[in-house]
């Protein structure tokens, strides 16, 4: 979704409701006029997201800079051509990093890629540029890399492959138990996105000793000049000066990374100028561009305790709080040995949190959002006070269009999406993830606007057990579709197969073979297990929106089918008909809602009752559907 169209940007006869009316007021009157809410954003951000800037976190960032730099410096001993400059970006450098120094990421300038005479360049749609060397640079790459495969000309050059790869493959080589400046790599380098990321542990210090921290890394191309497709229309409400002093003086460049999500663009025409329209492949020299030094300076611009930066910070711990998790994540049955814990605050702070983060609710999703609202209120009073949690309220409420929708326009270029999926496609897990959070947290929020009195604790309690609760419902009803499926899983691909005319593999084969015919068959069976499991959903679906008619929770977001047919399409359809039949018969016989939230203990009756209900409930709707086909 365009951000344009999430709110309208202020007139000079608008008025922001969020903002004290009468001009600046005395301090006092300010704190007095904060609720319990505000207080509680502000705290969160000071007791808890701000990362102090002690000798410590100094020191772990010098030893991080020192570090990565002699490994740098190696890899350009092995190959002289991947001389590189370390460029600090992201949150750490922002100041909206919270809680710990456990994060850092640079870009990895390319030397020999980034004076102007070094590249051509070509911006086009979606953020991307196409990047082709020089013949200079070009001829410095054959003469000074140590790569095996060096292309014999431009037109066989491929970042990727030629550039790219050896960088990494060298730099995996030379961290490999790597240790100095306090720090120890103990993790092999991953690859993800256009970076890749080290695993390093703190071992000096006192305050963060032991700590691991997680440093990514980027490829870069400097371009030296402003990007021709940035677009920063909507940005009417900052002066001019402002603008003119953050973007175009202090960072008259910019960066091309790795072009991960292969965005569709135009043709382009300087491919076509110097290799002809028989190139095979543009995706071989097309980069994205990247604007993660401007947006540095602009959070430096707001400073530390500026509106927009504390604001981000208040927003990555509401993140954090609100993240759903599987508290069963080794369970696939409900049965009388389940154990789900009850809600209380300090079971969930134990848990771990999931590792790979949401691209729905993901930090530069976040930034973009408070830069674009930034660019509406630019001034500070619209982010002080009891202003702060309207801000945070708005930025929540623009979110979860922006998810629903599955977009969401970067705050630099108007084509770019950054999130991770299509234009209103069909729903995903990770937004469905990011709708609960979100929901989860204007809920809190609008009931914490009417409270009193305040306590911080209170206050985090009560969001952490609203999200625990949430992941409970969430777990409960993912093992009651497990169940059903584990449990009937013959039963099931006979229905398959009537419906399809297809015959399931023998799962008891023991014959293994390689090759094609091996890799064939494990893809012929996972078809058939994601497709039984889409009958097990359509009915928990179906009971719970009969049980639970008021949740506002998605519970269940049904997967897509992974093979279908006008068969197997047909048998969905009247299994749905035949499970809101069965639910709307069972009247007062329904399970109550409240077993979705209770804990269950070795031995609980309640949950072996269920079960027993649903498993004969399912038996014979099954029977039904049978007949039917």
């Amino acid at each position: 979704m365009n951000l344009d169209d999430l709110s309208q940007s202020k007139s000079d006869g608008d008025k922001d409701d969020s903002v004290l009316s009468g001009g600046s007021i005395h301090k006092d009157e300010a704190i007095s006029s904060l609720t319990p809410l505000d207080l509680f954003l502000l705290d969160l951000d000071k007791n808890t997201a701000l990362i102090p800037r002690c000798q410590e976190v100094i020191d772990i960032q010098m030893g991080v800079e020192n570090l990565l730099k002699d490994l740098l410096l190696e890899v350009e001993q092995e190959n002289p051509f991947l001389k590189t400059t370390l460029i600090n970006s992201g949150s750490f450098y922002e100041d909206t990093k919270v809680e710990k120094p456990n994060e850092f990421d640079y870009l990895v300038q390319l030397d020999n890629f980034s004076e102007p005479r070094d590249i051509q360049y070509e911006e086009l749609a979606g953020a991307s540029v196409i990047v082709i060397p020089s013949q200079s640079s070009f001829d410095k790459l054959r003469n000074l890399s140590t790569y095996k495969d060096v292309p014999r000309s431009i037109s066989h050059f491929q970042w990727k492959t030629h550039v790219k790869g050896p960088f990494y493959e060298i730099l995996r080589e030379k961290e490999s138990g790597y240790e100095g400046y306090g720090l120890r790599v103990i993790e092999g380098l991953t690859k993800h996105g256009p970076a890749c990321s080290l695993k390093l542990q703190w071992i000096g210090g006192e305050r963060y000793s032991g700590l691991k921290i997680g440093v990514d890394l980027s490829l870069a191309v400097k371009i030296n000049f402003s990007s021709s497709t940035m677009n920063l229309k909507h940005c009417t409400e900052i002066p001019a000066d402002v603008m003119q002093k953050i973007i175009s003086d202090s960072v008259p460049y910019f960066f091309a990374v790795s072009d991960y999500k292969g965005t569709n663009c135009p043709s382009s025409n300087l491919l076509k100028d110097h290799l002809g329209d028989s190139h095979p492949n543009e995706y071989f020299f097309r980069l994205r561009c990247s604007q993660s030094c401007l947006e540095q300076a602009l959070f430096q611009h707001f400073g530390p305790e500026g509106g927009p930066t504390v604001c981000l910070r208040i927003l990555k711990m509401l993140r954090d709080i609100s993240t759903i998790v599987d508290l069963a994540p080794h369970e696939f049955l409900l049965n009388a040995n389940t154990r789900l814990p009850n809600t209380e605050f300090q079971d969930y702070l134990g848990l771990d949190l999931p590792e790979g983060s949401n691209g729905y609710f993901s930090s530069y999703a976040l930034k973009t959002l408070v830069l674009a609202e930034w660019s509406r209120y630019p001034e500070k009073k619209y982010w002080s006070g009891s202003c702060m949690s309207d801000r945070v309220s708005r930025l929540l409420d623009q979110l979860l269009l922006c998810v629903k929708h599955g977009g969401m326009r970067s705050f630099f270029y108007s084509d770019y999406n950054v999130l991770p999926g299509d234009f209103d496609e069909e729903m995903s897990g990770g937004q469905a993830t990011a709708i609960n959070s979100i929901t989860i947290l204007q809920h809190w929020m609008t009931s914490k606007r009417n409270d009193t009195d305040y306590n911080f604790n209170d206050c985090l309690q009560s969001v952490t057990e609203d999200s625990r609760l949430a992941s409970h419902k969430i777990t409960f009803t993912n093992l009651s579709c497990l169940t059903l499926s584990n449990t009937f899983r013959r039963e099931l691909e006979l229905v398959i197969s009537k419906a399809t005319g297809i015959e399931p593999l023998d799962r008891n084969k023991t014959r293994q073979r390689n090759g094609p015919f091996s890799t064939n068959r494990n893809q012929f069976l996972l078809s058939f297990t994601l497709n039984q499991i889409c009958f097990c959903e359509i009915y928990i679906q179906a009971l719970v929106k009969k049980v639970a008619s008021k949740e506002k929770l998605i519970l269940l977001n049904p997967r897509k089918c992974f093979v279908s047919n006008e068969g197997y399409t047909r048998a969905l359809d009247l299994f749905k008909e035949v499970a809101v039949t069965r639910m709307n018969s069972l009247g007062d016989n329904l399970p109550n809602y409240n077993i979705w939230t209770k804990e269950f203990k070795p031995g609980d009756k309640g949950i072996a009752n269920f079960v027993k209900f649903l498993s004969d409930i399912f038996r014979e709707d099954l029977q039904i559907l049978q007949s039917k086909l």
